[in-house]
């Protein structure tokens, strides 16, 4: 059987101040990538729900 893996961060990239340029909508209608100026120096799209930084974190 499958184990879950727990995640090492407990936010989310869409709750951090960091994530900017939110684009390509999903099929719900949302945005599903932002960038972050911390993640390879903004130069790649990161998930919004994917594991957010816990050194770099600031809440919306």
């Amino acid at each position: 059987m499958a184990k879950k893996r727990l995640r090492e961060s407990q936010h989310d990239c869409k709750d951090c101040v960091h994530s900017y340029d939110w684009h390509n909508i999903g099929a719900n209608g949302q945005p599903i990538f932002c960038r972050c100026k911390y993640y390879a120096d903004g130069r790649y799209c990161k998930f919004l729900t994917g594991r957010g930084c816990n050194e770099h974190f600031i809440p919306r």
